[in-house]
């Protein structure tokens, strides 16, 4: 469902084809407070797919976990979108540390050079 309404939100505003850039913010917000959020930077001719495709694939990840999983509260999708296309090159990833346990945050230094439009 969540990514049927993804997708419809770029069809409701004529946004299916073409190139475009899209970033999407999910956010997912259990019953237990805990959340899970992801922030998605997509630049397609195939963009509003990719991007109901992405949704999917997070809900369904999350969700289909094998172990007990706390009941969705909310699910909260902001997507902003650009009629072209939009792209950068990674020179350097650099974690802030490299020994992590689970459910640690991590910070990474990303850096990133600007590259011309797609023609």
């Amino acid at each position: 469902m969540s990514g049927y309404l993804t997708f419809g939100s770029h069809s409701a505003r004529g946004r299916t084809f073409g190139d475009q850039t899209i970033t999407s913010r999910i956010e997912l917000t259990y019953d237990d407070g805990r959340q899970v959020k992801l922030e998605e930077t997509l630049a397609s001719v195939d963009a509003p797919a990719a991007t109901a495709a992405l949704v999917t694939a997070l809900i369904g990840y999350l969700q289909s976990s094998p172990f007990a999983v706390p009941q969705v509260q909310a699910i909260k999708v902001s997507l902003l979108a650009s009629e072209h296309l939009e792209r950068a090159e990674i020179l350097d990833a650099v974690p802030e540390r490299t020994l992590v346990q689970p459910g640690d945050r991590l910070g990474v230094r990303v850096r990133l050079h600007p590259s011309a439009a797609l023609p």
